[in-house]
């Protein structure tokens, strides 16, 4: 996946199946190990319960360093646990491209409108 240097509000979703014929509960997935220039808002999602041959979607919202070189890459690890102890990984690599002129038109909106929402809580 390409992700553009300095940008905000990425999103992984990912989607965690329960094949088993009993509902699954506790169900933890967690970013592993990512690189200082890659920031979680949360880096880790509990999915309180997944019903029999059912799925629910783990979704991880991250920020990308405006310092970070354009063409770095790195394969995030993902580790899912359910409370019987099952366990899965799954990567996913990002790669670090440049970012379009409306990329940063909208990051500048996005840092803004932050401020502003930032400003009205106080």
């Amino acid at each position: 996946h390409k992700v553009p240097q300095g940008s905000l509000k990425n999103k992984i979703e990912l989607t965690v199946e329960n094949t088993s014929s009993h509902a699954t509960r506790g169900v933890k997935v967690e970013a592993q190990n990512p690189p200082s220039w890659l920031r979680f808002e949360k880096g880790i999602i509990i999915i309180d319960e997944i019903q029999t041959h059912g799925e629910a979607i783990a979704s991880f919202v991250f920020s990308i360093d405006k310092s970070v070189s354009v063409g770095t890459e790195y394969t995030l690890s993902f580790g899912i646990r359910s409370e019987r102890g099952e366990k899965w990984n799954k990567e996913i690599h990002v790669a670090v491209v440049r970012q379009s002129v409306l990329g940063r038109l909208m990051t500048r909106l996005n840092q803004w409108a932050e401020r502003k929402i930032m400003e009205l809580k106080v």
